[in-house]
């Protein structure tokens, strides 16, 4: 029976944590995603894809409950997107950390289907480590399966970004449910706000409807179920991969650093 903890009772868990080597926590958004997708998509399909890795490498992961918001400052002017700000995100990501360290749990997988959460998910990992000797590893999951020869040519050279073709084929394979197949939109590109900066190594924070009015980029209206089976399938098997030899990763005592030998 794979270990999903909202489905457990505690005398459950303190069983499966004696064959147990890590934690997978889903995050994602709720957030805007053009006229296609529903605002929950990146939690559904993040909730989702960590279902099948742990049904696929058990008896390995503990699944815990998603963390359905994330940082989603720059869809604001979108109305019915709902934010944390980024400390708040870092900060009950590492409460969660506290608490399955506290139950044992020395490694933890974050399988994140949303890019902006990115970021603070890299200081996160430096601070689980650093202050609770807990390593933690985070997957934008749908870019590892979104790569590969077969795969381009499904997504017919689209530029990818969100409410894309590969965003909405994911989401026709993994939640029809949520895709409003009436509406499926090209995505309303604005001109670049800072020139040619971007393609010079230079950035700053935008707002969404500043990069694409209707909240898409492109290619919604080619997406296929079949495109989206092929993204988790590539990601369920490089990802699967991974926690395998991630579960026999030596892990830290709190707050020591590794010793440099020689």
């Amino acid at each position: 029976m794979t270990h999903i903890m909202q489905q457990m009772t505690w005398p459950e868990v303190r069983d499966a944590l004696q064959e147990v080597k890590l934690a997978i926590i889903p995050v994602g958004s709720h957030e805007q995603h053009g006229p296609h997708l529903a605002m929950s998509v990146d939690i559904a399909g993040a909730e989702l894809f960590a279902l099948k890795l742990a049904e696929k490498t058990h008896p390995l992961c503990l699944l815990t409950p998603p963390l359905n918001f994330g940082i989603s400052i720059h869809h604001l002017p979108f109305p019915g997107t709902l934010t944390l700000q980024p400390e708040t995100f870092e900060r009950v990501l590492l409460d969660v950390a506290a608490s399955l360290h506290a139950h044992g749990i020395r490694r933890i997988l974050v399988v994140n289907g949303h890019g902006g959460n990115q970021h603070v998910l890299n200081t996160a990992s430096v601070k689980m480590r650093q202050d609770l000797g807990v390593r933690m590893a985070y997957t934008l999951w749908p870019t590892v399966g979104g790569t590969g020869g077969k795969l381009s040519n499904l997504l017919k050279g689209r530029r990818i970004g969100h409410a894309c073709v590969l965003e909405t084929s994911m989401m026709m394979h993994l939640r029809p449910d949520l895709v409003r197949q009436d509406a499926l939109a090209e995505g309303e590109l604005q001109p670049p706000i800072y020139g040619d900066a971007a393609t010079s190594g230079i950035d700053g924070f935008v707002y969404w409807n500043e990069l694409t009015a209707n909240g898409a980029f492109e290619g919604a209206p080619d997406a296929t179920a079949e495109a989206g089976q092929i993204i988790t399938d590539a990601a369920l098997s490089k990802i699967a991969a991974f926690v395998t030899r991630f579960a026999e990763v030596e892990v830290d005592a709190a707050g020591v650093m590794p010793k440099v030998s020689g």
